[in-house]
């Protein structure tokens, strides 16, 4: 049964991650590339109807969705309008809040993912008129980009560091 819909699951590949809630529990936290976690460890306590926890559901998913890509996949995860989580295996992840923080990491994932290619400060800042990146991520935020998430492989150029 499970390897018929993992099966399944796999044969749609365009859908994304997703949230699978099972009844029981049974090893492992994915299936396909799904976040599988039991449907009881989220419902609310003393309720006369089902509630789920949203919260719990946030956490577990976000827990393993890196293994649900197959721990591999740098992403961008857009947690709201202004807000997301950049992954990078190997590294963890990181949340990013403000448009222009966020454009910039995109274009970064974006480079890695179409290449990997290192990108000019000049087109990562592109839009933003003379501000630097240190500016623009604030310079505690942008050493913690820098020592863990990015990386200059020469002047002028910044990439995902893998």
């Amino acid at each position: 049964m499970r390897a018929s819909i993992d099966t399944e699951l796999r044969a749609r590949p365009d859908q994304g991650i997703g949230l699978v809630l099972q009844a029981g529990r049974t090893v492992g936290s994915c299936l396909a590339a799904n976040v599988l976690t039991p449907i009881i460890d989220h419902i609310e306590g003393d309720l006369p109807e089902i509630s789920l926890t949203a919260d719990s559901l946030k956490t577990v998913f976000r827990r393993n969705r890196g293994l649900a890509k197959g721990g591999q996949t740098v992403d961008l995860d857009r947690t709201g309008e202004n807000a997301g989580t950049l992954f990078v295996p190997g590294k963890g992840t990181i949340g990013i809040s403000g448009e222009n923080r966020l454009i910039v990491i995109e274009r970064l994932v974006t480079a890695h993912n179409n290449g990997p290619a290192p990108m000019a400060t000049a087109d990562l800042t592109k839009g933003f008129g003379e501000q630097s990146l240190a500016n623009i991520f604030n310079q505690p935020l942008w050493n913690k980009l820098k020592a863990d998430f990015v990386r200059s492989p020469k002047s002028g150029q910044w990439e995902i560091a893998i």
